[in-house]
C-alpha cells in the first residue's frame, strides 16, 4: 500500500507557521528597526536566494541567534517573511514600493515581478516619473517600459502634473 497526502507540505509550513508566531521552535531571530521576526533558517534559505547565502555559505550569520538587518521596512520584512510560510500577501498602493525593495534585497524576483505588476496597474500621468524612477532603480524591466509608455502618449497631460516639478526643479 502506497499513501499520499497531498496536504503533507501545506499542513508542515501551517504547523511551523504557528510555531513561529507563537515564539516557539525557531533557530534565527531577524532584527529589523524596533522588532524582533522568529523564523527558521530553512524556510528562509529555500524561499530566498539572499537568506540562502547567508545561511548555506557560511558567513557570519550562519550560527547566530539574532541576525540585524538594515535598510529593509520592518512591516515588510515581516510581510515577506509571512509568504514564505503561507503563500499569500497582500499589496496595497501605500506599501508595495516597500515591498520590492525588500525583494529585491532579499532576492525574491518571484515576489518582486508580481509587486510591479501590480504597480503597472496603478501607473497614471500623476505618478508614471516617480514609477520610472523607481522601475529603473529596482531593475523592474517591464514596470519601466510601461511607464516610458505612458510618458510619451500622455506627455502633455504629465506636464501639468506636480510630479513633472519635482523632477524638473
Amino acid at each position: 500500500m502506497h499513501i499520499i497526502n497531498k496536504n503533507a507540505g501545506n499542513n508542515v509550513l501551517a504547523n511551523l507557521q504557528d510555531f513561529r508566531t507563537k515564539g516557539i521552535l525557531y533557530d534565527v531571530v531577524l532584527k529589523i528597526e524596533d522588532q524582533m521576526i522568529f523564523a527558521h533558517r530553512s524556510i528562509l534559505a529555500i524561499s530566498s536566494e539572499y537568506f540562502r547565502a547567508m545561511f548555506v555559505d557560511h558567513f557570519k550569520e550562519h550560527h547566530t541567534l539574532e541576525v540585524t538587518l538594515e535598510s529593509v521596512s520592518a512591516e515588510s520584512a515581516a510581510s515577506l517573511v509571512d509568504y514564505m510560510y503561507t503563500g499569500q500577501l497582500n499589496v496595497t498602493k501605500e506599501g508595495v514600493q516597500y515591498l520590492i525593495v525588500v525583494a529585491d534585497q532579499w532576492q525574491m524576483t518571484d515576489v518582486k515581478d508580481l509587486c510591479a505588476k501590480f504597480m503597472e496597474q496603478q501607473l497614471e500621468p500623476a505618478n508614471c516619473l516617480g514609477v520610472w524612477e523607481f522601475a529603473e532603480r529596482y531593475h523592474c524591466d517591464m514596470l519601466q517600459i510601461q511607464s516610458e509608455q505612458l510618458l510619451k502618449q500622455r506627455f502633455p497631460a504629465i506636464v501639468l502634473t506636480p510630479e513633472f516639478s519635482y523632477f524638473i526643479f
